[in-house]
């Protein structure tokens, strides 16, 4: 049996990301978690990207809101919400529609935005 240890199906990442959400997400509303989830239960490692970065498989606004089971209005403010909390980061799509690719940050530097800044780490 070969051990995935790039995806949302790994034990430690999932555990690690029940951490973050329950840790880092939980003050931002139920939403944001749901769009969270849509979007890292949907990811790929595979094609390109940066290293080790996990991409969200291209997904209309209109399915993340579907898949999180909220209004497209309400996955939107929760997509801005993420992007505005350190760990998306966003290319436009190409052509007509809204398919982005969403990249998430690697799970070893998801940290609170407060606690980075004597870190030299990612925050504002």
């Amino acid at each position: 049996m070969t051990e995935n240890k790039g995806t949302f199906d790994h034990p430690g990442i999932a555990a690690m990301t029940r951490y973050y959400v329950d840790h880092y997400l939980a003050h931002l509303g139920p939403f944001v978690s749901s769009i969270f989830f849509a979007l890292i239960s949907n990811s790929t490692t595979n094609g390109k990207r940066p290293a080790a970065y996990i991409k969200s498989v291209n997904l209309s606004i209109a399915q993340i809101a579907d898949m999180a089971g909220i209004s497209k209005r309400k996955s939107v403010d929760a997509l801005k919400v993420l992007q505005d909390h350190w760990i998306i980061m966003r290319q436009a799509g190409r052509g007509r529609g809204n398919m982005n690719r969403y990249y998430f940050l690697p799970c070893q530097t998801w940290f609170h935005p407060d606690r980075s800044r004597g870190r030299g780490g990612m925050g504002p």
